[in-house]
C-alpha cells in the first residue's frame, strides 16, 4: 500500500500554495458554510449528498495509532503539518516520546 502527501493537490513544485482555499477536515462542514457565505451561494451543507460516507471503517481515534503509524504520518505528511500550524494530540506526542 502506498501513502503519500496531499501537497500535490494544492500546491506547486516549491511549496506555494496555488488555491484560493484550504479547508480544514476536521471543521469541514463550519468551513465550507464559510466559503458559501463568502461567494454568496445559497448552500445548506447538510443538504449536500454524503456519497461513498458509510464506506469507510469507523476509526476509534488517533489514540488508536500506534507510535509507528504516528511516526509514519509525521514523516508523510510534515510539510502539511508544518504549512497549517498543526499541532500533534498529546497523545501523539506522548508516544512519540515513549
Amino acid at each position: 500500500m502506498q501513502y503519500w502527501s496531499n501537497i500535490p493537490a494544492y500546491a506547486d513544485e516549491s511549496g506555494s500554495i496555488i488555491v484560493d482555499t484550504v479547508l480544514d477536515y476536521s471543521k469541514l462542514t463550519c468551513e465550507l458554510e464559510g466559503v458559501a457565505k463568502r461567494l454568496r451561494l445559497p448552500l445548506s451543507v447538510d443538504d449536500l449528498p454524503r456519497h461513498k460516507s458509510g464506506i469507510r471503517v469507523k476509526s476509534r481515534s488517533v489514540e488508536s495509532l500506534s507510535r509507528e503509524q504516528i511516526q509514519r504520518v509525521s514523516r508523510i505528511c510534515r510539510a502539511e503539518i508544518e504549512m497549517f500550524g498543526w499541532e500533534e494530540p498529546k497523545c501523539m506526542q506522548q508516544a512519540l516520546a515513549g
